[in-house]
């Protein structure tokens, strides 16, 4: 009683907040990377991701007991979804959750022993090649019998004492020069008999006539779960707690027998037999806890709701925020098919929104939920040219990095397909004059194909695209000689001119202000656009 009671009261620490631990993402993307080729379409592509700090979404949204979860959890957000019914049963499952907690306890509580277990590398014996037996194996029998045969025989003659002490040293040559490659596996294995055992748990779980389609799978696959656990029993022995003379035994039994050698061999031969009874059972488990997650992430952020698609390329938003800033400020957008050009000052607020839309349509398409009060969007992916750098190591200058980005970007708008292109300060690297002219061309031409929300500060633009764009705004607003901003987007040109009085009350000196509000005069009286 005093066991359940404790774990119950993790099981809800850990619903409520996520857990703080170092989170090896390369180690947790394994899986992904192994499931999904690095250039399916249907994958976030790693730029994009970087661009929108999704990495810094998943481990807000990490609510996992697993590391199976874990990788579970990263690859489906990573992973676009082509059947909507797909995304509507994870809204309903996480409906289930939030609501139910009888039954969402009763899951984790299988699940709970998978807490600390460090086993990413268990991918890689479900997906990626097994290692081959030696060529001539059946020695290692041979050497087992012979050495155990001779060992009765002693008690005959006395003689075979020495067959038994050569054929000995033999065994422990033959393990030690095959106990590396064992080794290597027994974390995969030691997980696997984890993982099996949860399934094993949750196999017996009662859903009291709710629909939870992984439980169907491992009621399937439970005798092949009982199989494959026995077999590699003997491999995950845990012998810290094995007192002198059964540790003395299982030695024994390891270096003069090989029954670890012989074991590892056969089981070897199991998991080729039954690899995909064993992804099935991985997935069950892995998803079943990766959903919990997302509901345990729902339950705690702000409002969200399920999307809406549409054939339309409308974008409807009503209070949409990004999640990863703290008393995030929401805002409604709407556009009919339309690209749009933001414009404004920095600090504004003009990357975050372009973040925030492209996040929600990437959790859309990935995960079914958006983080809004009501949301219609088209099937769309996302691509993202946000943050950039010079290339110092391959000798690329920004602009020149930029420029391959967004012929990426270009590319892709002619394959037929629909795109999100977010474009954060368009060829801000070159000079005023070729920059807007570059620009215009590009834009024009994504926004023929697709629908692209970029941000500048070349108000030319304006003016320029204004038959293919639609024109918003993000602007500060300065009172009793205070800057503030309100983070609101606003529909239409930017009208505000604040960057000299910006100047001002930063606390320039005053023959600067005086400067530069003369040259702006000059250029006004010139007629330039400014």
């Amino acid at each position: 009683m005093l066991k359940k009671e404790k774990v119950l009261n993790l099981i809800r620490e850990l619903w409520n907040a996520p857990e703080e631990k170092n989170r090896d993402i390369e180690r947790i993307a394994n899986y992904h990377k192994l499931k999904t080729d690095e250039n399916n379409p249907d994958s976030v592509d790693a730029d994009t991701w970087d661009n929108l700090n999704m990495n810094n979404l998943f481990e807000k949204m990490d609510y996992n007991i697993s590391c199976f979860g874990q990788q579970y959890l990263y690859h489906n957000l990573r992973t676009y979804k082509n059947d909507f019914s797909t995304l509507e049963r994870y809204s309903e499952k996480y409906d289930i959750f939030i609501k139910n907690s009888q039954l969402r306890e009763k899951l984790q509580a299988a699940l709970i022993n998978l807490r600390n277990l460090n086993s990413y590398n268990l991918a890689n014996l479900l997906f990626a090649p097994l290692p081959e037996k030696p060529k001539y194996y059946f020695v290692f029998y041979l050497l087992s019998f012979l050495s155990f045969a001779s060992l009765i025989a002693i008690s005959i003659k006395p003689v075979f004492l020495f067959a038994f002490i050569l054929l000995g040293l033999i065994n422990i040559a033959v393990n030690w020069l095959y106990s590396s490659r064992m080794f290597s596996h027994f974390s995969e294995l030691t997980g696997l008999n984890a993982l099996l055992g949860a399934a094993i748990k949750l196999a017996k779980c009662k859903s009291d006539g709710v629909n939870i389609e992984q439980l169907d799978v491992l009621q399937k696959e439970l005798k092949t779960a009982w199989q494959i656990k026995k077999s590699i029993g003997w491999l995950i022995i845990d012998k810290s707690h094995l007192d002198s003379i059964a540790l003395a035994l299982v030695e024994y039994l390891n270096q003069f027998l090989l029954f670890e050698l012989i074991t590892f061999l056969r089981s070897l031969n199991k998991l080729k037999k039954y690899r995909k009874e064993l992804v099935n059972i991985f997935e069950a488990v892995a998803s079943l806890d990766a959903e919990i997650a997302a509901a345990a992430y729902l339950n705690n952020c702000g409002h969200f709701c399920r999307p809406v698609f549409n054939n339309q390329n409308s974008f409807d938003f009503t209070s949409v925020y990004h999640p990863l800033l703290e008393d995030a400020v929401s805002n409604d957008f709407k556009i009919n098919d339309k690209s749009v050009l933001i414009t404004g000052s920095n600090m504004a607020g003009k990357t975050t929104f372009i973040k925030t839309i492209g996040v929600n349509l990437i959790l859309a398409k990935t995960a079914g939920f958006v983080l809004a009060k009501a949301a219609s969007i088209p099937d769309m992916k996302v691509f993202a040219s946000i943050k950039r750098s010079d290339d110092i190591i391959n000798g690329k200058s920004y602009y020149f990095a930029e420029v391959e980005e967004i012929l990426k970007f270009i590319n892709k708008s002619a394959d037929g397909s629909n795109y999100l292109f977010l474009i954060d300060e368009i060829f801000k690297g070159t000079n005023t004059a070729e920059r807007i002219s570059a620009s215009k061309a590009v834009l024009n031409y994504l926004s023929g194909n697709s629908i692209a929300l970029v941000t500048t500060h070349d108000i030319e633009l304006e003016d320029l695209l204004k038959e293919n764009f639609e024109m918003y705004n993000f602007s500060e607003q300065i009172k009793d000689s205070q800057v503030y901003f309100d983070y609101k987007i606003k529909q239409g040109k930017c009208t505000g001119r604040n960057a000299i009085k910006l100047l001002e009350l930063s606390g320039y000196p005053k023959e600067i202000i005086n400067e530069a509000l003369a040259e702006y005069e000059t250029f006004s009286h010139k007629g330039v656009n400014i």
